[in-house]
């Protein structure tokens, strides 16, 4: 499943999981925690967005390759691209440990990032 999210695109789950007889998790502990994580990302990114840049040499790419999602990247404010990151997988370590391997997706190459009114953007 291909979604896109913000600047960038996300890959979610990574193929079938399934529960066991013993009632494991399986894809509904994976598919609840996309789902919880996806709501993080976007309130992170809405949070993070809120800071303003000055020059283009201000932004970076925040790329995500977790147990969660797979990402081209997502322009932000280079000053919050670590904090993001950590926060991130942090989350999806708890969240998303009973999903497969995701595969990182097919991305065009970037436009270069560019600080415009204030905001990163050009991926």
């Amino acid at each position: 499943m291909v979604v896109g999210v913000g600047a960038g695109l996300v890959l979610g789950c990574g193929g079938n999981q399934t529960s066991s007889a013993a009632g494991g998790a399986g894809a509904d502990a994976c598919g609840a925690g996309k789902t919880a994580y996806q709501k993080h990302r976007e309130e992170l990114l809405a949070k993070v967005s809120q800071t303003v840049c000055k020059l283009d040499a201000d932004c970076a790419v925040l790329w995500e390759n977790n147990a969660c999602v797979s990402t081209c990247g997502t322009a932000a404010p280079a000053s919050a691209i670590d904090g993001a990151t950590a926060e991130l997988n942090d989350f999806a370590k708890k969240n998303c440990s009973s999903c497969g391997p995701i595969p990182v997706p097919p991305c065009v190459p970037p436009q270069p990032l560019a600080c415009q009114q204030g905001r990163c953007g050009g991926l």
